[in-house]
């Protein structure tokens, strides 16, 4: 009989937050600074993590993925090895589960992580890539956004976005667009949103999109999924009709077996991000 490891949230230091999903259906570890970290402008801070995931890499993969809100509105970045990443992997084999990440201020504004702040996701995976079917459906209630013409295309995993209306974004700037889409999915899965392969021209503001399945009708919210992209370029871009924005898979996801259980649901949010004056 094969016996399959437990996951498990570990950590080595005294009195810090413990990792924890914030409701119900979240698929990610919301992860808290232990201490003050302060990155100024144009600079970056190596962190120790304050806890890991134990696991075993023959099964599963955890990734670590920023905070929404920290990519948007405090302009942090995750690096490795001088570039700037979407996401990084929790290595299993680091002493103690004391992995050391990289952030960088890309902002002009310098920025304190304080302490306690929930800064980063822990988020656990097969170790094969397993992809589930997912339904994209048009949303009924805009709440006066006003969408961009997107169409979706059906491709080997998920789908993408492809636009229908040409989209300019100055150089050193972003847009955030409207879909006009919402995708319900699997409870025990994530809608995770993906550049087009050979995209150089933009990045998500927010490293990468992740959308839960909660998100999808619940109680404030119909699900209208919102996305932000940053021209990394160095001269001003227009996005022609017919480019794939966005490639969306829907992930199932694992949980710790020492987790604390949350019993929050969903209320809101305006996945994959905020809107520009909302908090999330």
């Amino acid at each position: 009989m094969i016996i399959k490891m437990a996951i498990r949230i570990v950590t080595k230091f005294e009195d810090v937050k413990i990792p924890r999903r914030s409701t119900e259906y979240s698929a990610g570890y919301d992860v808290f600074s232990n201490k003050n970290i302060e990155i100024l402008s144009g600079q970056e801070a190596h962190i120790t993590l304050p806890a890991g995931i134990d696991f075993n890499p023959d099964e599963n993969r955890a990734f670590i993925f920023l905070r929404s809100s920290i990519g948007m509105k405090k302009n942090l970045r995750l690096v490795n090895a001088n570039d700037i990443v979407p996401f990084l992997e929790l290595e299993q084999d680091i002493p103690n589960k004391q992995q050391v990440i990289t952030l960088r201020n890309v902002g002009e504004e310098d920025f304190t992580i304080e302490e306690g702040m929930h800064f980063l996701q822990f988020v656990i995976v097969d170790k094969e890539e397993s992809y589930l079917p997912f339904v994209p459906e048009q949303v009924k209630d805009l709440q006066g956004a006003i969408p961009t013409a997107l169409s979706i295309k059906e491709v080997r995993n998920g789908v993408q976005l492809v636009l229908g209306e040409p989209i300019f974004i100055e150089k050193g700037h972003r847009v955030m667009l409207a879909s006009g889409w919402k995708f319900k999915i699997a409870l025990d899965s994530f809608l995770g949103g993906f550049v087009p392969e050979g995209e150089r021209r933009f990045a998500y503001s927010n490293g990468t999109p992740i959308i839960d399945s909660d998100y999808y009708n619940n109680f404030q919210n119909e699900g209208h999924c919102f996305f932000s992209f940053d021209n990394i370029t160095e001269e001003d871009i227009t996005l022609e009709i017919g480019t794939p924005l966005v490639e969306l898979v829907s992930i199932p996801y694992y949980k710790a077996e020492n987790e604390i259980v949350p019993t929050e649901k969903r209320t809101g949010g305006i996945g994959s991000t905020t809107k520009p004056k909302e908090d999330r």
